[in-house]
């Protein structure tokens, strides 16, 4: 083989090591949100309150270091308040777990989380507002 056929070889061997990289990244990425999705919903089930708020927290930071909220974040952050306003409705049924300083607790660590969230689409708007609802009856 010449030196043509060595050219051709190089280009494509960078080419596929490009497409693995950005193939690795995604993978990387697909992981790590099923991850995430993994500890809400185990934070969930276990109605630890202040971990589903930091998970959605550990999100919300990643979305502002980079600085565009994609179609999964609107998703997931969806996803996340619709668990923690349901979680919320279920503490709200019995009055003594209501009035618990543990949900004080919560309160104010999601109003801290609510001051860094960004609204993207329609079902993160329609879940905040579920969420804020369910906060509303709270207080009353």
């Amino acid at each position: 083989m010449g030196k043509g056929g060595d050219a051709w070889r190089t280009a494509l061997i960078a080419d596929l090591e490009k497409e693995l990289k950005a193939e690795n990244k995604r993978f990387s990425i697909l992981q790590g949100n099923r991850a995430q999705h993994a500890q809400l919903i185990r934070y969930a089930i276990s109605e630890d309150l202040p971990s589903v708020i930091s998970v959605i927290y550990q999100r919300v930071r990643v979305v502002s270091k980079r600085g565009k909220l994609t179609e999964e974040d609107d998703q997931f952050i969806s996803f996340a308040l619709t668990i923690l306003q349901k979680s919320l409705e279920t503490f709200l049924k019995d009055k003594r777990r209501a009035n618990m300083p543990e949900m004080l607790s919560t309160f104010f660590s999601f109003a801290n989380l609510w001051d860094h969230i960004v609204f993207f689409g329609n079902d993160m708007r329609i879940s905040s507002a579920l969420l804020y609802n369910t906060f509303d009856r709270w207080s009353q």
